[in-house]
């Protein structure tokens, strides 16, 4: 028998050893990010498929999706956004 999981409770999900092949990117600006969820702290790039007029970190995030996926090299962790306490914009000199 499978075991069924409540999303709404899930914080974060981490895929390992995907392939940029395997798993398709979207295209649009990308930014580097922390995203807390109270003490888990997980950072990495947010490609932000919007608009133009659209293409705030914020913008992103009050899009309806449940999930938001960050990219880690090989990893893509999806992180529940009701469980988000605080995003931060790491900028790279």
């Amino acid at each position: 028998m499978a075991a069924r999981i409540n999303k709404h409770n899930v914080i974060m999900v981490t895929l390992q050893g995907i392939e940029a092949t395997e798993f398709e990117v979207p295209l649009g600006p990308e930014c580097r990010v922390a995203i807390e969820c109270g003490e888990k702290r997980i950072e990495g790039l947010l490609h932000i498929d919007m608009p133009e007029h659209l293409q705030r970190v914020t913008d992103y995030l009050n899009r309806s999706e449940l999930f938001v996926m960050l990219t880690d090299g090989p990893r893509r962790h999806l992180v529940q956004k009701h469980h988000i306490t605080r995003v931060m914009e790491i900028r790279e000199e």
